[in-house]
């Protein structure tokens, strides 16, 4: 056995061995493309099998546990998935759901890692929809509360309410109109359809006045 040539081209973990140095040290180059002098003993023993680049990353992941993108992840999907969570009723209670590349840290950061800002917080784009890429963004508090279902109006027949106003209008409970919608229904059939005889056909006059609002 040739003790100057025995080990090159093998792999040992993320390195494969170059040429020997001499003195039971080999040059070896990294899957990350750095070089790296290891001592035969590490190289056999398992000791050494990256050039430090391994550890960093175990050493990022472990920390990122730690980061207020990671709590922003974490708290998304204890209020969808964790029907203890206090927000539970208005997430995954009502149907808001995670998409399944966002049930891992890695999966989530990888889509929304652009944009992301220590000064902004998510949003979902729908709020009747639940969190994916096409539906969430990074947004400003201002742009989150402008956002909010009651803050979003609908327009029929030429007037234009926000969502608990419209309730108030056709005379059925805010909390009617929000399950009808929750449910899929198109917002003309949400608010079209009575509850009892008290509810009139959209049209009809109402003492709605704007200005309570």
């Amino acid at each position: 056995m040739n003790r100057k040539t025995y080990l090159i081209n093998k792999r040992f973990g993320r390195l494969i061995v170059l040429k020997h140095l001499g003195n039971s040290k080999w040059e070896c180059k990294c899957d990350c493309g750095n070089l790296k002098t290891v001592t035969t003993s590490h190289l056999n023993g398992g000791d050494t099998n990256s050039c430090g680049c391994y550890f960093t990353e175990l050493h990022l992941k472990h920390d990122r546990s730690y980061t207020r993108e990671y709590g922003i992840w974490k708290a998304m999907k204890q209020r969808c998935l964790n029907p203890r969570n206090i927000s539970y009723l208005n997430y995954g209670g009502r149907g808001i759901s995670v998409c399944d590349k966002w049930l891992t840290f890695e999966g989530f950061w990888e889509d929304m890692q652009e944009g992301y800002s220590d000064k902004l917080t998510i949003d979902r784009k729908d709020n009747l929809k639940g969190y994916n890429k096409d539906n969430c963004r990074w947004a400003t508090m201002v742009e989150q509360q402008n956002n909010k279902t009651n803050n979003v109006t609908f327009t029929c027949n030429g007037i234009t309410l926000n969502r608990d106003q419209w309730a108030i209008y056709i005379g059925i409970s805010k909390e009617t109109l929000r399950s009808r919608l929750r449910r899929g229904w198109t917002f003309e059939n949400a608010i079209s359809q009575p509850i009892d005889e008290r509810c009139h056909k959209l049209g009809t006059q109402h003492k709605f006045q704007p200005n309570a609002f």
